[in-house]
């Protein structure tokens, strides 16, 4: 009896329940990739979100778009500056006209801190000091209208925005990011990096 062929649907391969394979051809890798390349609709959406008007609707849209812009990547572009000089001005443009047009308060209690916790997430992440201001602020709102089952986690988050703010108080950068986006240490950031701190 032969062995049926794959079969083919459009650009997919469907594979036998028996294997086809020849003797002497080498098993594939099970290995994987350490970092997964960007793909193609990515490096899109960053030239459509760098448009001066953006489009902002509605909240879940918004919110899956800051998202997506300040998480995913960076784990796309990880050890490439493209994530802090593209992706994060971006992020932090839509958290900010999402803030602005009060988004938030249309949220349930709820879901409003949830917000507050990814939401606010490029405000984390900028070297701006008045971006932890408000990162900062937002989590005060949180922690002081959270149900008292989502407290820890909240103030635990929260510990970590208080944290960033700290490196950005003192340097005005977050030193780690230095030899990706090629600055130079100064003689209190080589200390510090020392310590092997950083996110």
């Amino acid at each position: 009896m032969t062995t049926p062929s794959p079969a083919l649907t459009g650009n997919s391969v469907i594979p036998s329940t028996t294997s086809s394979r020849p003797a002497n051809t080498p098993k594939p890798s099970k290995r994987r990739p350490k970092y997964v390349r960007a793909p193609s609709p990515f490096p899109s959406l960053l030239n459509t979100a760098s448009r001066p008007q953006p489009s902002i609707r509605y909240l879940q849209g918004s919110l899956s778009l800051v998202i997506l812009l300040d998480q995913i990547s960076r784990n796309i572009y990880r050890n490439s500056p493209r994530c802090f000089v593209d992706a994060d001005p971006l992020a932090r443009k839509f958290t900010k006209a999402v803030f602005a047009r009060g988004f938030d308060q249309e949220l349930d209690m709820i879901e409003r801190v949830w917000f507050y916790m990814v939401g606010v997430e490029p405000l984390e992440h900028s070297e701006d000091k008045a971006d932890h201001e408000l990162c900062i602020t937002k989590f005060e709102m949180a922690v002081d209208n959270a149900p008292e089952i989502h407290l820890p986690f909240i103030e635990n988050m929260f510990k970590y925005a208080k944290d960033h703010k700290v490196v950005i108080d003192k340097f005005g950068r977050y030193p780690h990011r230095n030899r990706i986006l090629g600055r130079v240490n100064t003689p209190e950031e080589e200390e510090w990096l020392k310590t092997g701190k950083g996110w």
